[in-house]
């Protein structure tokens, strides 16, 4: 197993997608840094500003305050940043971590199936599910390490640079960073899936990015309506629900849901692993 991890990683550090899609990934790090910095800091007064504007326009026309609320309750919400805790939370917002880690096994898999390295292994007599499965295990553990290296990254120019930055509760951070790396394996495993079923990385870059960022749970919803067991298939929902209300039970619900989809999406693709024709 340890001969097919260094040849993954081996081929995955010589393509330009790794580099690409880590690039990427290091300049959000550097967005979450510097929007820590300016909500939490506040170093030009601004966010003091839109309060006082909000306040004096809440006075003078009642009938507006529903709607500066939202604005209102948005900078309270980037203000909780100031923590480990917050460090973790703004890096899941929006789906875009997620999506561009999927994105990472996709392309990388997709060109694996292009150059028809799946066939040479075969072709060895090696086992298509053994093979399956190392290169699924390998994929989640350098997104995993890329998860831990960009937050620590995050996390260390955040207390070098902010001044009003703490460290918070340090299990509940924990908690949160938990969710956000099952939350990542579930997405990367679907983006796995599909690329491995359909042997092309088109048509899984556009699945994965609709499921990574919503969109496919916009159909779930709508059919929930109807079978209400089933806005619980809405895995990026969940994800979102859960970081805006942090109860157990929430919290419980979506990481079970998270570890189900796991299984689920590794299953369906190494039973298609030990159906398929490798020719």
């Amino acid at each position: 197993m340890l001969k097919e991890f260094k040849a993954n990683y081996y081929r995955l550090f010589r393509s330009k997608t790794f580099y690409i899609i880590f690039g990427l990934l290091f300049l959000g790090a550097c967005l979450c840094c510097f929007l820590i910095k300016f909500m939490v800091d506040d170093p030009f007064g601004a966010v003091n500003a839109i309060r006082e504007a909000i306040s004096e326009i809440s006075e003078t026309n009642p009938s507006d305050a529903i709607y500066l609320d939202v604005y209102s309750s948005s900078l309270d919400t980037f203000q909780q940043f100031g923590d480990v805790t917050g460090i973790v939370r703004i890096q899941m917002i929006g789906g875009i971590g997620f999506m561009l880690y999927s994105l990472l096994v996709v392309l990388f898999v997709g060109r694996e199936f292009k150059s028809r390295f799946y066939v040479n292994h075969y072709s060895g007599n090696s086992s298509p599910v053994r093979i399956a499965f190392v290169q699924w295990l390998s994929m989640i553990c350098i997104t995993f390490f890329m998860q831990v290296v960009l937050f620590l990254f995050t996390a260390g120019v955040t207390f070098a640079c902010c001044n009003n930055v703490r460290m918070g509760d340090l299990s509940l951070a924990f908690r949160y960073f938990l969710m956000a790396v099952l939350g990542n394996a579930a997405f990367v495993t679907f983006g796995y899936m599909v690329t491995f079923i359909r042997k092309s990385f088109v048509m899984a870059t556009v699945l994965t990015c609709l499921y990574t960022l919503g969109f496919i749970d916009l159909l779930v919803a709508f059919a929930s309506i109807f079978i209400k067991p089933l806005r619980l298939l809405a895995l990026s929902s969940q994800v979102e629900l859960t970081i805006d209300d942090f109860s157990a039970l929430s919290y419980a619900s979506t990481i079970c849901s998270m570890l189900f989809f796991i299984l689920l999406y590794l299953g369906i693709t190494l039973v298609v692993a030990k159906r398929r024709d490798a020719y």
